[in-house]
């Protein structure tokens, strides 16, 4: 795809190696490397389910703080108490729309707030009722494009504006993985900084002004400032799209395969889980087998140590060491979950259950599983090579002979999910198994605690049949087996 040609070909540029180095160490920047108070500026709406061309089906919201700050995150100010801006506003309402939109209350969050209103607000973005959006100067067509996606559920479209965070700011260092980067660097091996942030190109706002992004720059400038060395490469992952997790994956294997002096293991820092769980996926990719990865998912900005990665593996090749260690821990995990039985909280066990009840189908390929989509979307995955999903992808277990979603004309791609992904931190129960939704099957009580619950009582154990949902933002042609008319 031309994004992946022109990630390899800013990796090749942004540095040559010459000289013979042997590991890679790629850092995160914010809250690894240094502490920012770079904001992001939130709107949303609320939408009714109803006609997406209808105006009446939505209403901007004008009380956005205080429904953020009940999440955790503290107090929630509005853009004019922040005294942040962006183009688009007057004061810390939204204006730059049709009238219908107009008014919603613009609120900003700092590096924290952000954290806690993306895991536990947005369900880590994952949620299909609160779906995000990035601001390209129409937000009235983005709106409507993320209702069509909700498919008739009502729920609050949020719009995040970025452009605050377009340089880097004072920033607070960490030194303790300032240190580890000074260290490595000063023995000659291949470091990099990859933020989430966009770091040299232009950025949306509300109002549709562009603003080009200083981080790249402002990160060497801060590297140097405070260790006296730079790093060989500085990558923005959002200016290779929104999908920040899965492009740092990405500019790992290309420096990788872009550095003329070799390379041979891996270590990557960074305080975000989902980059960490999107990095974990190169174990299995073949073209980096024999190297080693050390991957350290910490709180560096609390204080954690960059000394002992909290994952490794030697990728492409597990041993039979680690295959032992992982059963025993299989082991503990479910003595630990009928402990809980005993002590009757729910949640642990069941989550425990079904993940289990999954692995159990878990073949060669992974577990099977079927995905659904209309006819008019089939011509733009093929021509993407994947299923893309912007709150996460969602599937039935099994392959199905008929479309259990799609009421009209449209396909059933029959496909696996690796193993890997069979875990809570990427699967979860479909919405339609909310505990208070139980209908006349006498397995619900109605007293069920939480999703998974309601999921192992609806389906008695057997997961054929069953939904889950996904935090994926992609599902890639190489997972997929049959591609079929739905016959309807």
């Amino acid at each position: 795809m031309k994004q992946d040609l022109i990630m390899e070909r800013w990796c090749r540029l942004a540095g040559v190696i010459t000289e013979q180095k042997k590991d890679l160490h790629v850092f995160d920047f914010d809250d690894t490397l240094g502490i920012t108070k770079s904001a992001t500026i939130h709107i949303a709406f609320d939408y009714n389910g109803g006609d997406i061309n209808d105006p009446a089906s939505y209403s901007p919201v004008t009380d956005l703080s205080a429904r953020i700050g009940k999440s955790g995150t503290g107090k929630v100010r509005t853009s004019t108490e922040a005294d942040i801006t962006t183009d688009g506003l007057s004061g810390d309402r939204f204006i730059a729309s049709p009238d219908y939109l107009q008014g919603a209350q613009a609120v900003v969050l700092n590096t924290d707030q952000y954290k806690i209103w993306k895991s536990k607000y947005m369900s880590g973005l994952s949620d299909p009722t609160r779906p995000l959006v990035y601001p390209n100067g129409n937000v009235e067509e983005l709106v409507k494009k993320a209702a069509a996606k909700m498919n008739g559920k009502p729920g609050e479209i949020h719009a995040v504006d970025f452009s605050p965070s377009s340089g880097l700011g004072d920033a607070e260092p960490i030194e303790a993985t300032l240190a580890k980067f000074a260290e490595r660097e000063g023995a000659g091996d291949v470091t990099a900084v990859v933020t989430a942030r966009k770091g040299q190109t232009g950025m949306g706002t509300f109002g549709g002004k562009e603003v080009v992004a200083t981080n790249v720059e402002d990160i060497k400038d801060f590297m140097g400032d405070e260790t006296g060395e730079h790093p060989d490469y500085v990558f923005g992952a959002a200016d290779f799209g929104n999908k920040v997790a899965d492009n740092k994956r990405e500019i790992i294997k290309n420096i990788v395969g872009g550095s003329s002096g070799g390379i041979d293991d891996i270590y990557f820092y960074d305080d975000d889980t989902k980059n960490a769980n999107a990095v974990q996926g190169l174990e299995d990719d073949e073209e980096m087998a024999g190297r080693d990865l050390n991957i350290f998912n910490y709180e560096f900005a609390d204080g954690a140590s960059p000394e002992k990665p909290s994952y490794h593996t030697k990728i492409g090749k597990k041993s039979k060491k680690e295959a032992r260690e992982r059963k025993d821990m299989a082991l503990l995990r479910e003595f630990i979950n009928r402990a809980v039985m005993v002590e009757s909280v729910a949640r642990p066990y069941y989550e425990g259950v079904v993940i289990n009840a999954l692995k159990k189908m878990v073949g060669p390929r992974g577990l099977p599983v079927t995905h659904e989509t209309p006819s008019e979307n089939m011509e733009g995955i093929r021509a993407d090579g994947q299923v893309e999903g912007t709150y996460g992808i969602f599937f039935s277990v099994g392959h199905l002979k008929k479309p259990a979603f799609v009421t009209g004309k449209g396909f059933i791609i029959h496909g696996y999910l690796p193993a890997r992904m069979i875990n809570a931190n990427y699967i979860a129960p479909d919405m339609s198994y909310a505990p208070g939704g139980f209908g006349e099957d006498d397995m619900l009580t109605g007293d069920e605690e939480d999703s998974w619950e309601v999921m192992w009582n609806d389906t008695r154990g057997n997961m054929w049949g069953s939904l889950i949902g996904t935090n994926l933002d992609e599902w890639p042609e190489k997972y997929w087996e049959n591609v079929i008319p739905n016959g309807l």
